[in-house]
């Protein structure tokens, strides 16, 4: 039998609005970076802080892609654990749901995708474009 998980209850509206927050105080219109038709949470490059820090990423020695200036410039603005709160990152299934639950390989996909989901139709609804 299937376990039925409640994927409506993960909105991310609590975690997106920290991100928010955290972007606000760090850069002025970083919402113009982003390309809604390219926001891909599992793509350094194209996730939300692959967009809004692609440029200073490009220009930096350091760091290869915007996701990684973006952690990088978190660190320096404030308090790393709550980073991963800010809604830059969807939580797998068992991170979500505990790992006492079993999950047969094509749930687990199905849940993964589905999570995704939910973390981008967040961004883009706060972003105006949902």
């Amino acid at each position: 039998m299937a376990v039925k998980i409640p994927l409506q209850k993960f909105a991310f509206s609590h975690d997106v609005t920290q991100g928010v927050l955290w972007l606000n105080s760090v850069m002025d219109g970083w919402e113009t970076e982003i390309n809604p038709k390219k926001l891909d949470l599992e793509s350094a490059t194209r996730c939300i802080l692959g967009q809004v820090f692609s440029r200073e990423a490009q220009e930096s020695y350091y760091f290869s892609d915007g996701y990684e200036y973006g952690l990088a410039e978190s660190r320096r603005t404030g308090d790393w654990s709550a980073f991963w709160k800010m809604g830059f990152h969807y939580p797998h299934p068992h991170e979500a749901f505990g790992y006492e639950i079993y999950f047969n390989p094509n749930e687990y996909h199905d849940v993964d995708r589905g999570l995704k989901a939910a973390l981008e139709n967040a961004w883009l609804k706060v972003l105006g474009y949902w």
